[in-house]
């Protein structure tokens, strides 16, 4: 579940040429279920040890992520048709949580007796947060004053995400603005 919020500045010229800016926030909740292994090293009177401990978290977060996206357009409201080019830059929140809930299967009381001498010696969770570069190419179809369809292929580039399969994406984007 989530929504946008911002400010959006736009500018038209006499040649049918127009700008709009938007900057904003997309707030999130994203649910979670799972598993952590955690490499610690526990520093106590007797010594050093090691050992593996296993989590098993399911909650919900929320996510506040920032994005700035500009669109040039062709703006003539008599065509039936009308083109656009949209350029943005936003981040996108994954997973963002602290292993809480030792698995009942693994759990060993002595783990945490010594919580403050604990020193996590490898830590293999994911990347959280992604950085997304998009570039929308399309067309806009006007029916009548109140009504557009905006057709496009939204061409996402991943940033800040080293360990992705691939880091270029395409999907299709429609969008039906109207006025009341």
């Amino acid at each position: 579940m989530g929504g946008n919020f911002g400010l959006g500045i736009y500018s038209v010229n006499n040649k049918g040429l127009a700008v709009r800016l938007d900057i904003g926030a997309h707030i999130q909740s994203i649910y979670y279920d799972a598993y952590t292994v955690e490499d610690v090293r526990i520093t106590g009177p007797s010594g050093s040890e090691e050992y593996v401990i296993f989590y098993h978290d399911a909650d919900e977060t929320s996510h506040l992520n920032p994005f700035i996206n500009l669109t040039f357009n062709s703006y003539h409201p008599d065509w039936i048709i009308n083109f656009f080019i949209n350029l943005g830059i936003s981040g996108q929140t994954l997973a963002d949580f602290e292993p809480q809930d030792p698995d009942d299967d693994y759990y060993d009381e002595y783990y945490f007796f010594y919580d403050s001498y604990r020193e996590i010696v490898n830590d293999m969770r994911g990347e959280s947060t992604i950085g997304l570069l998009h570039f929308t190419p399309g067309l806009t179809f006007n029916f009548g004053e109140n009504y557009r369809l905006l057709i496009g292929s939204r061409f996402y580039f991943l940033s800040s995400f080293d360990s992705a399969s691939t880091k270029t994406f395409i999907m299709p984007m429609l969008q039906v603005d109207f006025r009341l």
